[in-house]
């Protein structure tokens, strides 16, 4: 295997207001296209803080199949300041975290140990909430291919 084989990519999606979708599969924030990818880590930094109580999960829209979340619902309300930051642990069951300001867990991170990250195939990755209020949040997202070709694009 080359180097650059074993090396994620970095996908940066600019700061935008929360979603004000409240079902699934939400707000696009994410397309994979082309195949398979495997996404090894998910960053948000709040560049707004968040103006009320609303709780939001990332979900997947595949091409083929059903919606599928990847996280439980998680309270935004606690990113009381720009610079927090969220991240999701790649377990299914989790919600997103922490929300404590200066650190995030990315999957299969140091801290808190995690996934080693979540196969997506062809498809949206986005955000739903449960109520439409004010803040505004950045996402990167890292992904190695698994097929050929595969790629991820910000929305």
């Amino acid at each position: 295997m080359a180097w650059w084989e074993d090396k994620s990519i970095k996908v940066d999606r600019p700061a935008s207001i929360l979603p004000q979708t409240v079902g699934t599969p939400g707000t696009a924030y994410f397309t994979v296209v082309g195949g398979y990818v495997l996404i090894t880590g998910l960053l948000g930094i709040f560049t707004v803080a968040v103006g009320g109580a609303v709780n939001g999960t990332w979900c997947h829209n595949p091409d083929d199949g059903v919606d599928t979340d990847l996280c439980i619902a998680t309270a935004l309300a606690g990113a009381v300041a720009a610079g927090y930051m969220m991240s999701v642990s790649g377990v299914v069951t989790e919600g997103m975290l922490p929300l404590a300001g200066s650190i995030a867990q990315l999957m299969g991170g140091a801290v808190g140990g995690g996934a080693p990250g979540v196969a997506l195939g062809p498809g949206d990755l986005g955000v739903f909430t449960n109520a439409n209020e004010t803040g505004n949040w950045r996402w990167l997202l890292w992904y190695k291919a698994i097929d050929q070709g595969a790629v991820v694009i910000a929305v």
